[in-house]
């Protein structure tokens, strides 16, 4: 993105973080009438779906615009996902574990956090390079740069 910085990055993101808290408190709502599992499956494909679309969007031109769908139906994903996931793993544990069930539990979402972290920020630098490149051999500013 042109002329990025802390601010315009906050503004970029900002859709999908209020998209996740809507959802979220939607995703509680609808799990009384649905079931969890439902709500878990829906959110993992409109997640899915939400990375697609984004890993599609990103190339030398892209501007804040052009990733607010994509942010918004990830959104959209995570805050089913989030809305189900505490309340699962916690409902499954006996009353005399759920100190040790919440500190595995946050420890693990953290690690977890820490990992897809790291695997968002590798995607997303294999899919700008990947987008500079094609716009570099796409225009005519490359020309022949091999010597014969």
């Amino acid at each position: 993105m042109k002329d990025s910085n802390a601010f315009t990055t906050g503004l970029a993101l900002l859709p999908a973080s209020i998209t996740i808290l809507l959802f979220s408190l939607l995703g509680a709502r609808l799990s009384s009438f649905f079931g969890s599992r439902y709500i878990l499956i829906i959110g993992f494909i409109v997640a899915a779906a939400g990375s697609l679309i984004l890993g599609t969007s990103f190339n030398l031109y892209t501007q804040i615009i052009d990733i607010i769908l994509g942010t918004v139906i990830f959104g959209i994903g995570i805050g089913f996902l989030l809305s189900q996931l505490t309340n699962l793993t916690m409902s499954a544990v006996r009353n005399d574990q759920e100190t040790d069930a919440a500190g595995y539990f946050n420890a693990f979402k953290n690690l977890g956090y820490s990992i897809g972290t790291a695997l968002i920020g590798v995607l997303l630098l294999l899919g700008i390079f990947g987008g500079i490149t094609t716009s570099i051999e796409s225009s005519s500013l490359s020309g022949n740069m091999t010597k014969e």
